[in-house]
């Protein structure tokens, strides 16, 4: 077993490849309902949603033109590819497009590096990857067939 670890990663967002570099944290975090179905029969159910999915950031406050905080400020609103693809802990692969978005805060506290955190909605699924290259999300039809 070789556990991700995510303390060296590629992250691009859109035409930003050097995102990697001004992120600690990196999350992506899908969200699904439960629904109970309860016949008459006594066979109860529970029937799960496809996951709405989000990509969770925590970013030091660049404001270079060519940062990305200036790219989610100046894009707000627009669709741009996501990759994060962690160094260690195999080669999986996280890719997707997000509706930039922005940040949840600006500046901060005297003496500290001022970060903030931004949460993009992941338009559709994100593609998931594991270690051998065989994506795991969505999911495809046996045979090679599209998306289930």
């Amino acid at each position: 077993m070789t556990p991700l670890q995510i303390n060296d990663a590629e992250v691009t967002i859109g035409t930003n490849t050097t995102a990697g570099d001004e992120v600690t944290s990196v999350t992506l975090r899908p969200t699904t309902t439960r629904t109970a179905w309860q016949p008459v029969s006594g066979k109860d159910q529970n029937v799960y949603s496809a996951p709405s999915w989000e990509l969770l950031l925590t970013v030091g406050q660049d404001f270079a033109a060519s940062s990305l905080m200036a790219q989610l400020i100046k894009g707000h609103g627009t669709v741009e590819t996501f990759t994060v693809k962690p160094k260690t802990g195999g080669s999986a692969s996280f890719t997707g497009d997000v509706r930039l978005a922005f940040p949840d805060n600006l500046l901060g506290a005297r003496g500290g590096i001022a970060t903030t955190t931004v949460t993009l909605s992941v338009q559709d699924q994100p593609t998931i990857l594991d270690d051998t290259g065989t994506q795991l999300w969505p999911p495809v039809e046996a045979g090679g067939g599209g998306e289930v």
